[in-house]
């Protein structure tokens, strides 16, 4: 039950890292809307490895199923949904994704502005 999407998908050691992350009292960037769109793309990434586990099993109980996978499979499926919206709702988690995403492309931070030092190097350089 392994596909891959073009994103890239978040290793053991990164979710381990995230979740010790989350209790940071560092301020959390407002992001611009495409790049929270981002945020919460990883987050759903960060839950299907969290969630990894009630995935794989619901993968094997639908395995030569059709349409009986809905009754056969549906604890199953319940706990893969509720594990997802625990990951989901963890608003300390989304905060240490904001902030992440905020120091690695700090123009995705609303009201960010080049430093003039910057500028007035660039316009140097092209003349």
């Amino acid at each position: 039950m392994s596909h891959q999407t073009g994103r890239d998908i978040v290793s053991q050691a990164e979710l381990e890292d995230l979740v010790a992350a989350r209790a940071s009292r560092d301020p959390v960037p407002i992001l611009k809307h495409k790049a929270d769109a981002v945020v919460m793309r990883r987050l759903k990434d960060v839950a299907l490895r969290g969630c990894e586990g009630h995935v794989r099993t619901l993968a094997e109980c639908s395995e030569g199923r059709l349409l009986s996978v809905v009754w056969h499979c549906r604890a199953f499926s319940k706990a893969v949904d509720q594990c997802m919206r625990e990951y989901g709702a963890d608003e300390h988690l989304k905060d240490e994704l904001r902030r992440r995403h905020g120091a690695k492309y700090p123009r995705a931070v609303k009201g960010y502005r080049e430093s003039s030092n910057i500028i007035e190097e660039k316009t140097e350089a092209t003349t």
